[in-house]
């Protein structure tokens, strides 16, 4: 972490707040206090989880010491997070903090009241250092990718084992029609017993694969396109990986055949173009006009809006979406 004096406040739990799990290393379901002056840090938590958090926040990127709430508020019922901030400010002599964009408002009103003042960095993340990536990062990162992968597999393994009954509309595995609540399913107990949280995994089909983040319910067509998209949290280190893929199980048809190729080609280019210092909008429009000269013409203005609407797109880390954004914005 840089040297600041600057002191720095926030009140969040690590289940929410990637910022918090960053700098401190551990997962704290219930919302804490941590905050760092002159680049030493203090981290409070209630007595239930001091012990553990004690043990665990030796992996924190700044010295950290762990404190009680106990030591703040004892066991007065003045308990509540102004109460704790307050009594932080006047031992520690700060009544000035900064604090994160998200920094709950209610919170700041009230804090404003006894006379402490809050004052949000507008930029994001609150740790610009999370943007680069450290060796064990990497090794998190690509450990949840993983488990993305043999969610991915497993699936794939079950649209393989998957009859067509063309007849009625329908794929048919393990004696029963194969639905997007089926095959999620399948998806899921894999991440989870490889040791990954799965959140919302897309798999959706036919028209339904055409909207954006529409997780997918109901039976699966055959010959149409399957997207499945999974994006596991690493339940130990709290890091995401990320992946999406369309698949058919029959024969696609002509224009799904003609946007694979457009897709692969955008895709092919980008890479090309991938270097340091190149604008991620940059890479993002190209990729545009590329499927455009396919017939893949992107319209935002159009109701509903057409082509490519999604971004190109984006890191992973302790949040889903990161840095870069190869996007429009």
């Amino acid at each position: 972490m840089p040297h600041t004096h600057v002191p720095r406040l926030i009140y969040d739990s690590a289940e929410t707040s990637a910022d918090l799990r960053y700098i401190t290393q551990v997962l704290t379901p219930d919302p804490c206090l941590w905050f760092c002056i002159r680049n030493q840090a203090y981290l409070i938590v209630s007595p239930l989880e001091y012990s553990r958090i004690k043990r665990s926040i030796q992996d924190a990127p700044v010295a950290t010491t762990v404190m009680s709430t106990e030591e703040f508020t004892g066991s007065s019922h003045r308990n509540g997070p102004h109460h704790l901030i307050h009594a932080v400010s006047k031992r520690f002599k700060v009544f000035c903090w900064q604090v994160p964009f998200n920094f709950p408002l209610g919170l700041a009103a009230r804090l404003k009241r006894d006379g402490i003042h809050v004052r949000p960095k507008h930029d994001t993340p609150f740790f610009p250092e999370r943007i680069l990536k450290t060796e064990r990062e990497i090794e998190y990162i690509q450990a949840a990718q993983k488990m993305a992968e043999a969610g991915l597999a497993a699936a794939i393994d079950v649209l393989r084992q998957a009859q067509i009954d063309d007849g009625n509309n329908r794929i048919l595995w393990d004696d029963d029609v194969l639905t997007s609540e089926r095959l999620r399913a399948v998806i899921d107990r894999t991440v989870w017993d490889l040791g990954g949280l799965p959140l919302h995994t897309i798999v959706a089909g036919g028209k339904q694969s055409a909207d954006p983040h529409e997780m997918g319910h109901g039976p699966l067509p055959p010959h149409a396109p399957i997207v499945i998209d999974i994006f596991p949290r690493d339940r130990s280190t709290g890091y995401f990986g990320d992946l999406t893929r369309t698949v058919v199980k029959g024969e696609a048809s002509p224009i799904v055949k003609q946007a694979f190729q457009a897709v692969r080609e955008a895709r092919d280019s980008a890479i090309q173009r991938l270097k340091p210092g190149v604008n991620a909008k940059a890479i993002h429009e190209h990729v545009k006009a590329v499927l455009s000269t396919h017939g893949f013409t992107t319209e935002l203005a159009s109701d509903p809006p057409r082509g490519f609407i999604h971004g190109t797109g984006h890191g992973v880390g302790l949040e889903i979406h990161e840095a870069p954004r190869v996007s429009s914005i």
